[in-house]
């Protein structure tokens, strides 16, 4: 089963934003997260909420077209896409000049450039035994001489000044992938939030405390850093002269933002919510400016129309007070995994099979859709949804719900009803299936599906 989950978020028009005299106020932005934040040291983490804080402070070769659907990738701190060898194995990057890491006293008082060895030395950084990178197999057995380079090393820290073939600089401001396969995902890679442009002194500066002191080229810079708690970054004054420049998607977006310089923003404030009804009443008592609408309050906040639910406005009394609705088709896709090493739903036999695919013919996705998800979600098809590069529309691969055969199949493989009005499993032991949950929304799913029964 899977779910695509539409992103459903309230904006409320900043006050912040709307300079009071001639002099332009200060523009905040107060948005919180969900769950709590690692760190911002990008070999270091790799959670989506510390990547939200290291893209504005750090910057990545390739960005994002984000208007676009499906999003393109297209050059950032880079003059143009890359070179690409015939064989497909070697990328070749050229970096703009005059791009200026923010000021730090560990460049002592000097103005320092962003140069292609800042990407060697971040690209070597994730395979250094010493960081322990969650991200250590991103590159170590991909690129050419890196593995070697890491096995050198041991457990001890790796040797940055060795040059490696495939990851290194021909110039100042030229830097050279060479792979040992083709690896068509990279720009897709490249353009997230894990291979950014690192200066070698200021993680030396740091030490193991590189998580609370990022230093990046990107628009801004960290203020301060409650863990766990809060987070502040304001502009970075050393950041170049930027403009957004969408090429496709959202027309409307585009009009309204294509020409000006980013960032728009002066300061941004994070908290961390973890709870969705705190943060939805902190965003209608005006301490936050951006909040996702929680599930149970939908048709509270929504007026949905019941033979269209793509249609939806909110309702008067939220756009009497400046609030706006943004809307549209989510790249998130919920789903449910088996674990095929567990002996009861695990494992390749026919009976094992027949059991998983029963669990998933008896699974509702449209009445979850509905009555869980108040109409907004739509089922897929299979793990790639739309909006994303690679996806099939016409891919059928679910299981479409029906009971009876569920019930049938089982049946038939040797899962009969016993005494006790239970399933048992061919040896006729009780089916007895462990499940993990977390709270709201997919425990009411499961508890739906194990109510109903087989």
């Amino acid at each position: 089963m899977c779910l695509k989950k539409p992103l459903v978020a309230a904006l409320m028009v900043w006050g912040s934003l709307a300079p009071l005299h001639a002099a332009a106020a200060e523009k905040v932005l107060h948005v919180a997260f969900n769950a709590p934040e690692t760190g911002f040291d990008p070999a270091k983490v790799s959670d989506i909420y510390s990547a939200a804080v290291i893209e504005h402070i750090y910057d990545p070769l390739l960005t994002f077209d984000y208007l676009s659907r499906p999003v393109r990738v297209i050059p950032n701190v880079a003059t143009a896409m890359p070179t690409v060898s015939a064989d497909g194995l070697t990328y070749t990057f050229h970096l703009k000049k005059g791009i200026y890491f923010a000021p730090d006293p560990a460049f002592k008082g000097k103005k320092r450039e962003l140069t292609a060895a800042d990407y060697v030395y971040s690209i070597k950084r994730l395979s250094d035994p010493t960081v322990a990178s969650p991200l250590s197999d991103t590159f170590t057995d991909k690129l050419v001489g890196l593995a070697e380079l890491a096995k050198k090393a041991g457990k001890g820290k790796l040797d940055y000044d060795t040059v490696v073939e495939g990851v290194k600089t021909l110039d100042r401001y030229t830097l050279q992938l060479k792979f040992k396969q083709p690896f068509p995902s990279l720009p897709f890679l490249l353009a997230g939030s894990w291979v950014e442009g690192q200066a070698r002194e200021v993680v030396d500066a740091y030490g193991d405390n590189t998580n609370a002191h990022p230093v990046g080229t990107g628009p801004y810079v960290l203020k301060d850093w409650k863990p766990g708690n809060s987070m502040t970054l304001v502009r970075n004054p050393n950041f170049r002269r930027e403009t957004f420049h969408y090429g496709a998607g959202d027309q409307k977006i585009a009009a309204q933002m294509n020409g000006k310089r980013y960032p728009q923003i002066d300061r941004i404030e994070v908290s961390v919510i973890q709870e969705e009804q705190p943060a939805w009443l902190a965003f209608k008592s005006g301490e936050l400016d951006l909040v996702g609408i929680p599930q149970p309050l939908i048709r509270q906040v929504l007026r949905l129309d019941p033979k269209n639910p793509w249609r939806a406005e909110l309702k008067p009394e939220l756009k009497s007070k400046g609030i706006q609705l943004s809307r549209e088709l989510g790249e998130e896709v919920t789903f449910y995994a088996f674990n095929m090493k567990d002996p009861v739903v695990g494992g390749y036999g026919k009976d094992k099979i027949a059991l998983r695919r029963a669990i998933s013919m008896a699974f509702d996705t449209n009445e979850t859709i509905r009555d869980i998800r108040r109409n907004q979600a739509v089922q897929v098809q299979y793990i790639v949804p739309p909006n994303v590069a690679g996806h099939n529309p016409n891919f059928r691969a679910a299981y479409p719900y029906n009971p009876p055969l569920a019930n049938a199949l089982l049946d038939q493989f040797g899962y009969r009803v016993g005494a006790d009005g239970y399933r048992h499993a061919p040896d006729g032991k009780p089916v007895v299936v462990d499940f993990l949950t977390g709270p709201h929304r997919h425990r009411q799913t499961v508890e739906r599906v194990l109510a109903e029964g087989l």
